[in-house]
């Protein structure tokens, strides 16, 4: 189990760092150049805005914290979290000079409490065994 848990790990943070770490581009209309940022008439579909950018960012860091939980059983919810939290703040603060990024607290805050969420109903169902 752990072994596949931790192949699935790695698929997820190469995916993770491919989604949170290229550069937002889209197509300028009526040509094939591309632009960085947020295009006013045209929006790459890999992207989400408004209440679905917060859903994702709520559980963008859920699968992290299900595997940290999964790989490591003995680990403290405190230090699954923390490593949450420190992943969520490396991702924005690199997002930062990425761009077409944008940093935001609120991601980090979306972030670390959807690992929570996680780890809290990981350590539930352990309990319930």
């Amino acid at each position: 189990m752990r072994l596949i848990s931790k192949s699935l790990l790695a698929v997820y943070v190469v995916a993770l760092g491919f989604r949170v770490f290229t550069p937002r581009t889209e197509i300028l209309p009526g040509t094939d150049k591309y632009t960085f940022g947020k295009s006013s008439t045209v929006h790459n579909v890999f992207y989400y805005e408004g209440s679905t950018q917060w859903l994702g960012n709520f559980v963008m860091l859920m699968p992290l914290a299900l595997f940290i939980t999964v790989i490591f059983p003995k680990m403290k919810s405190q230090y699954a979290l923390a490593i949450c939290l420190v992943a969520s703040i490396v991702i924005e603060s690199i997002q930062f000079f990425i761009p077409g990024r944008v940093s935001d607290w609120k991601d980090v805050l979306a972030n670390t409490l959807g690992a929570a969420l996680t780890i809290r109903v990981v350590k539930f169902l352990r309990t319930r065994r």
